[in-house]
């Protein structure tokens, strides 16, 4: 194609995007058939890898799409990624918890899910987009790392030391009286209030209950 009928159908290419925010044009758009059949054939020029680079470039920087089924996918993608986000700022303001202070989330698969974007982000490969939305409600990336690690550690250590006591006195929590550790009597509490405000971990609510900690 001669360069000033390229050109020209490059311009209704910007005045298309202009309308109606991207590059697409469908094949059957009212008025755009002759830029959709353009889009459809510069697509095809550039699988053959005979788009020359100057127009290549031009079309790059308009958001043009050249693997259709690619960009569904990414569609399909960006949709379940907000609909898990929505899920999780629900969660959050219901529970009147904050990220900033909430290290593991009970709900399991929502717990799985921000681990996700926390090990994708530490990878370079959550978009920017996604950062910002979760850094708005107060996700801190590198604490979870460093903090969460060492928590893990010292609850392990306290459940170990609140099972010893248990075996020692006949093995089975009725109640905490016998209980003399009063360090591991704060600890419990803790733990009974965390799982109260639903930021107890699934695997640990399993634990505590096993050994009749937590109660309703």
């Amino acid at each position: 194609m001669k360069e000033w009928k390229w050109n020209k159908r490059y311009e209704e290419l910007l005045e298309y995007k202009e309308r109606f925010g991207n590059c697409l044009v469908p094949v059957g758009a009212v008025g755009y058939s002759e830029l959709a059949q353009w889009v459809s054939r510069q697509r095809s020029i550039y699988k053959k890898g005979e788009l020359f680079k100057d127009r290549e470039e031009k079309l790059k920087k308009v958001g043009f799409v050249w693997d259709l089924k690619e960009q569904e996918s990414r569609q399909n993608s960006s949709k379940e990624w907000n609909q898990d986000y929505q899920f999780l700022n629900v969660y959050l303001l219901q529970r009147q918890l904050n990220l900033k202070t909430t290290y593991v989330i009970a709900d399991k698969e929502l717990n799985e899910w921000v681990r996700k974007q926390q090990d994708d982000y530490k990878n370079n490969k959550l978009p920017s987009v996604c950062v910002e939305k979760l850094e708005g409600i107060g996700l801190i990336w590198d604490r979870y790392y460093k903090e969460n690690i060492q928590g893990d550690a010292e609850w392990n250590q306290n459940y170990e030391t609140l099972i010893l006591e248990i075996n020692q006195s006949g093995g089975e929590l009725q109640d905490r009286i016998f209980i003399k550790n009063e360090k591991l009597n704060r600890w419990m509490d803790q733990q009974s209030q965390a799982y109260k405000q639903g930021i107890l971990s699934l695997d640990r609510i399993l634990k505590l209950q096993e050994v009749n900690v937590l109660r309703d």
